[in-house]
């Protein structure tokens, strides 16, 4: 229960077990950074990190798509009767997962 863990925990900071206990929400603002902030902190090329670039996900997915679509093909001419008809179809389905999953967030990729 979410609630009844917070109020232990109040329970605790008012026992001074937990001093820090909600500390940080008092001391967090938004603040804007700079490059030369970034620099300071250790970024080499802080530029580079406004644009992404999208080369290396093109060539994952076409080499993905390639690769499925061989092994689709060689499932269908291999594998016996419904499997064969089956399994190239959920081959296929794993290039769009593919293809989702890097539409909707590239970082998991």
């Amino acid at each position: 229960d979410l609630d009844g863990l917070s109020k232990e925990l109040s329970t605790l900071k008012d026992s001074k077990i937990l001093s820090r206990w909600g500390s940080a929400r008092d001391s967090l603002s938004p603040r804007s950074i700079n490059v030369n902030q970034l620099q300071s902190a250790g970024i080499r090329n802080p530029e580079a990190l406004a644009f992404g670039s999208t080369t290396d996900d093109l060539i994952l997915l076409v080499v993905y798509v390639l690769v499925a679509s061989v092994l689709a093909v060689g499932a269908a001419a291999v594998l016996p009767g419904q499997l064969g008809f089956f399994v190239p179809y959920l081959i296929g389905a794993s290039s769009l997962v593919l293809l989702a999953v890097g539409s909707t967030n590239p970082g998991l990729l």
